[in-house]
């Protein structure tokens, strides 16, 4: 039998604070920026070289709107880059709490499943850092479907009980 150690981050409680919730927001988009703008050079099988004479840049303003930490791209250059890439750029406006009832419902499907082996479990996503898993039919369900998921979970196959353990999560945003 596997066991499996939860991590309980209480981001939901965190979140809850609006200059975390404003600063982890900021760090979610800078993060998904840059990993969205390499998973897609690399899905078109570019190099940075390559893609920065597409878009008339340089390699190194490439190399650093791929670096999460980057967050001085505007949204001309966003574009610049998306034309190069033959994409679409888009910038939405999500309401907090949808965001943040999204992530409650995630940690709840979290703490639901930390507690049972299910065959088919979620995954952390390397490319997006998004908790997707699958259903009965094999289907992926993203987060933003988790409410959905939750309602009917005799999809999942529970063979079991494992350990769990909790973690205090000590990063914090500045």
């Amino acid at each position: 039998m596997t066991s499996t150690k939860l991590i309980k981050l209480n981001l939901v409680e965190k979140l809850k604070n609006k200059a975390y919730r404003s600063a982890f927001f900021r760090a979610r988009a800078q993060d998904d920026t840059a990993a969205n703008i390499r998973s897609l050079r690399e899905k078109r099988d570019l190099s940075q070289t390559e893609l920065a004479k597409l878009s008339g840049m340089k390699q190194s303003a490439i190399s650093r709107i791929e670096q999460a930490e980057y967050s001085s791209w505007t949204y001309r250059t966003l574009q610049r880059v998306a034309d190069a890439l033959d994409a679409r750029l888009m910038v939405i406006f999500e309401p907090a709490e949808d965001v943040v009832k999204r992530y409650e419902n995630m940690e709840n499907f979290q703490s639901l499943t930390a507690s049972a082996n299910i065959s088919n479990r979620p995954k952390e996503s390397e490319e997006f850092h998004e908790v997707i898993t699958t259903d009965e039919h094999g289907s992926v369900i993203f987060v933003n479907d988790l409410p959905n998921a939750l309602t009917d979970l005799s999809s999942f196959e529970i063979s079991g009980s494992t350990a769990g353990s909790q973690v205090e999560d000590e990063h914090v945003f500045q």
